[in-house]
């Protein structure tokens, strides 16, 4: 990780799989699972639906939560290729989610990204 100001990171076994930023000040434990990547464009495809459908083929479960597998989810994982514009498209909009998700834990002191992507969840399904 010398030389990043930040890196991607992934909780190992989550409710939620979300790929986050995390400031390289942040010493992980063996509870993440790192990707020593600053770039936004890695980040997006992480997050993105295809990855997703890719990691939920591949994880495993800790009883009932899934488990991210680096070696199975991230190590073979056909990363797509596009043109410069779409990348760019994808760095932006993974830098704004990003600034969002900080954005809103920050207002909310104590809330997780389980706990955000939980009530998407409920607000997703018309529940209070």
């Amino acid at each position: 990780m010398e030389g990043l100001g930040r890196y991607i990171a992934t909780v190992k076994t989550a409710k939620h799989r979300v790929f986050q930023f995390l400031g390289a000040n942040i010493i992980p434990d063996s509870k993440l699972i790192v990707f020593t990547l600053d770039d936004a464009l890695y980040a997006g495809v992480l997050s993105s639906k295809i990855h997703l459908v890719w990691v939920s083929a591949t994880q495993a479960l800790l009883e009932d939560r899934p488990t991210y597998v680096k070696s199975k989810s991230f190590d073979p994982f056909p990363f797509p290729s596009c043109d410069a514009p779409a990348q760019e498209r994808v760095r932006r909009l993974t830098e704004e989610l990003d600034a969002h998700r900080k954005r809103v834990q920050s207002q909310h002191p104590g809330l997780t990204l389980t706990g955000m992507y939980n009530v998407l969840e409920k607000l997703r399904a018309n529940e209070p």
